[in-house]
């Protein structure tokens, strides 16, 4: 059935879930709505009486100062609880900032870090150039070294191999004239007897 083929209704509180009550047909979108609201309301205000036989609107006054008796008997439940949880919300932020400060404690002291290790990266490639270039140096060095020592000691053997050839041959040529100084002298000597 739609709202208009049915009549103006009251409404009649039952204990338990209630089911919205079609609007009469002359009630607007709105008004309809704050039936809707005081129906889901119903069963938490305690303590109404039961209207018969009144017209909609009365019902709707009826309705919204009950409404209103019930909020202003559950305000201060309702300031306790906003109060309560104003003092929870501060607690909160109370112990969250101190996780805060310390985390970003925490990241300033990483970042420093951070930069400190980039910084001794960077000096240790700076080090690690140097003694590559120091390595290339003294292995330049010491090869041309080697290279020195192995020319100046070739030279060596090779001069020493010439003297001993030329003291051998001087020692030949020596042993050959002694020889031959002693034949000499032998001779003369056997010519005189």
């Amino acid at each position: 059935m739609s709202e208009n083929a049915k009549g103006p209704t009251t409404t009649v509180r039952v204990p338990g879930p209630r089911v919205v009550s079609e609007v009469a047909g002359s009630a607007d979108a709105r008004t309809a709505e704050v039936l809707r609201a005081l129906d889901r309301a119903k069963g938490t205000i305690g303590g109404t009486d039961v209207l018969t036989g009144c017209s909609s609107t009365d019902a709707l006054l009826w309705e919204l100062r009950a409404l209103v008796a019930w909020l202003s008997r559950t305000m201060p439940v309702v300031e306790d609880a906003a109060k309560r949880l104003a003092s929870s919300a501060e607690q909160l932020e109370r112990a969250l900032v101190v996780p805060s400060e310390k985390l970003g404690e925490f990241q300033r002291t990483q970042n420093a870090a951070f930069r400190e290790l980039r910084e001794s990266a960077q000096g240790l490639e700076r080090q690690a150039d140097v003694l590559a270039t120091w390595r290339t140096w003294w292995t330049r060095l010491i090869a041309a070294s080697v290279l020195v020592v192995m020319s100046l000691f070739g030279a060596t053997l090779g001069l020493a191999w010439r003297a001993r050839a030329l003291a051998q041959s001087t020692h030949d040529i020596l042993e050959q004239i002694l020889e031959n100084q002693t034949k000499a002298h032998a001779a003369p000597a056997g010519k005189r007897r």
